[in-house]
């Protein structure tokens, strides 16, 4: 989810993998306005809120 404007946003019981560099990425700053719940990822992620 990319900076500007994707806030709010529920992401729920995801299985991600196979990615480069980041199978889960949330480049909104803190406060988190997006909610992670349930996600698996064998990359790694990044960003505050993930």
């Amino acid at each position: 989810m990319e900076l500007f404007g994707q806030s709010g946003n529920f992401v729920l019981i995801n299985i991600v993998s196979g990615n480069i560099d980041f199978d889960l990425r949330d480049d909104n700053p803190a406060p988190c306005e997006n909610i992670w719940v349930g996600n698996s990822s064998t990359a790694p992620t990044d960003g505050e809120c993930i």
